[in-house]
């Protein structure tokens, strides 16, 4: 562990210390955020059922790994707006789906064979 400093050699604020590693951005933020935008064009279709829900799953982790960074890792805003667009996409699709299905429920009902009168 190095001693702290002695009050003339303090680094003025706003720098970094050079031992510091250099901010990046989150890989697993900018992943969430992909899956949100995937998920909203393709949830008119269902389809945003799937990538929403994945990227939803990992936004746990991506939270967790960006707290832990302690500020050297960025993608806060990314994270979030893809959490946003994931539920947008998660409910949406699933709603569509269940239009779909109870469609398909009431069209087919009453649409059987027709028989003449005296057909068993």
């Amino acid at each position: 562990m190095l001693p702290p400093p002695r009050p003339s050699e303090q680094i003025p604020t706003g720098e970094r210390h050079p031992q510091d590693p250099d901010e990046a951005p989150s890989s697993k933020a900018t992943a969430v955020l992909a899956l949100g935008i995937v998920g909203v064009l393709l949830m008119f279709c269902g389809g945003g059922l799937i990538p929403g829900l994945a990227g939803l799953l990992m936004v746990r982790s991506a939270r967790t790994e960006i707290a832990a960074a302690a500020g050297f890792l960025t993608g806060g805003r990314a994270l979030r707006a893809g959490e946003i667009l994931s539920w947008i996409a998660v409910a949406v699709s699933a709603v569509v789906i269940v239009a779909v299905v109870i469609g398909l429920l009431i069209g087919s009902v009453g649409n059987g064979p027709q028989y003449d009168e005296n057909v068993n």
